[in-house]
């Protein structure tokens, strides 16, 4: 802004000072109405998006109760430290008698010992096969022990066979171990061409076996409730529907129980996040609409009819009856009750009970049916409604951020305005500025004339 060359020489008078304080007291009534509502409508931005991420945890919450996916849930628990079992819904409770009487292993071969696994071996082409897949690795010039375990270890089309070298007392081994069990997955090693040193290495299931056999291509074998039941690995997944079996330890004769049993922890677990998160956004509404007659101050949402319009919904559809052919009706009968200040508060015992005795009935209270829908997608649907794209408070946010950006516009334009009015002052009172030291001037010319008249 321009400034007053000199201001007040003529006058004697402070006219900047003037000019500030004129232009200060003509900006402030605007500027104190725009930071007023400005500081409202960030509050009113805050409340809603308090507002909008309760609620959304909220449906985050419903969405396992909505699914039925928290509940149906089985345990399988071993009374034997020779296997371990977990169970999926798809599993019937009852129990299992199971005897572990070989696990799986892989196959694992060694070779004579040599007195230095550097020293040439022998050349030709070595074909290396693990189950039905195979590969072949040409030695012409010729390879060490070391050489080929390089060799085998780095080949692409390495089907799971890994090289090793033990360093022993009688001297050093090439050892071949698989990576995948049963008695599928032998190992098999052929040599041909070359000069023959390479034939130290041949191993032929039935046939030639120059390498020693370490450990053999076991199926792991259980016995469940009498049953033989053979396996490539430790893990069994399709002898009992629904559960897996892991075995660690073989006890060959010895049964020991498998007991498959209703899980609810993951329904009760839930059930809790869904009282949670809706005790939070029912605090959240609370306070962004609160009032305090002792100190007269209100909150950003007071009286806001959609905070208010939304908990009524939310506290009619919780406290109301759902439709439920196959058990409980209310809320209250599996545990959950509300408290005066609308928030929920469970019974954690009393929800056991329920989904022992009814564990179907509880999954459709909150899951539905095919035809209905349960509580959890009836309090989704009315949140989305306005939390959704097109929800209230979604637009409600969209309509009171643009306020923001009106605001700014106007303080734009009153900067302006008080720049000219600024101008203005500054050009009114350099006038008069001017004037006055006119008058003066004149006023000491008629002084000194008068004076001369009288002498």
């Amino acid at each position: 802004m321009a400034s007053i060359s000199a201001a007040g020489l003529g006058s004697g008078l402070d006219l900047n000072s003037l000019v500030t304080q004129l232009v200060a007291a003509e900006r402030a009534p605007a500027e104190n109405r725009l930071n007023r509502e400005q500081t409202t409508v960030n509050a009113q931005i805050s409340a809603l998006g308090a507002l909008t991420s309760t609620s959304t945890n909220l449906q985050s919450a419903l969405t396992r109760l909505a699914n039925g996916l928290a509940f149906g849930g089985r345990s399988a628990t071993s009374n034997s430290d020779h296997f371990s079992g977990s169970a999926t819904d798809q599993a019937q409770t009852g129990s299992y008698q199971i005897r572990v009487e070989s696990l799986a292993t892989q196959h694992r071969l060694a070779s004579a010992p040599v007195a230095d696994a550097s020293a040439p071996l022998g050349s030709g082409e070595l074909s290396l096969s693990l189950g039905a897949e195979s590969f072949v690795i040409d030695f012409s010039a010729g390879a060490s022990l070391s050489e080929i375990r390089d060799a085998i270890n780095d080949a692409e089309d390495n089907p799971g066979i890994s090289a090793s070298i033990l360093n022993g007392a009688d001297g050093a081994r090439l050892v071949l171990g698989a990576s995948k069990s049963g008695s599928a997955n032998n190992i098999q090693v052929l040599a041909s061409g070359g000069d023959g040193g390479l034939s130290s290495l041949v191993y032929e299931s039935g046939g030639v076996q120059n390498l020693s056999q370490v450990q053999p291509a076991l199926d792991a074998e259980v016995y469940i409730d009498g049953f033989l039941v053979s396996s490539a690995g430790n893990q069994i997944t399709d002898a009992i529907e629904g559960v897996t079996l892991n075995l660690s330890e073989a006890e060959p004769g010895v049964n020991h129980t498998l007991t498959v049993a209703n899980d609810h922890s993951a329904a009760v677990s839930a059930i809790e996040s869904f009282v949670s998160s809706y005790n939070v956004f029912v605090a959240t509404a609370a306070t962004v609409t609160r009032y305090d007659p002792a100190s007269n101050q209100a909150a950003s949402l007071v009286g806001d009819p959609a905070v208010r319009s939304l908990g009524n919904r939310l506290r009619s559809l919780v406290g109301g009856e759902i439709a439920n052919g196959e058990g409980p009706s209310l809320l209250s009968q599996i545990g959950l009750s509300i408290k005066t200040d609308g928030s929920l508060t469970l019974d954690k015992t009393a929800l056991e009970t329920a989904l022992n005795e009814n564990p179907d009935g509880v999954k459709t209270l909150f899951a539905g049916k095919t035809n209905s829908e349960g509580l959890a997608d009836q309090l989704d649907l009315i949140l989305e409604s306005y939390v959704g794209t097109t929800g209230v408070f979604t637009s409600r946010s969209e309509s009171v951020k643009s306020r923001l950006d009106q605001i700014s516009d106007q303080r734009e334009v009153l900067d302006r305005r008080i720049a000219a009015l600024q101008s203005q002052y500054q050009a009114r009172f350099s006038s008069l500025d001017t004037l006055i030291s006119q008058l003066q001037s004149t006023g000491n010319y008629l002084t000194q004339q008068l004076s001369n008249l009288s002498a």
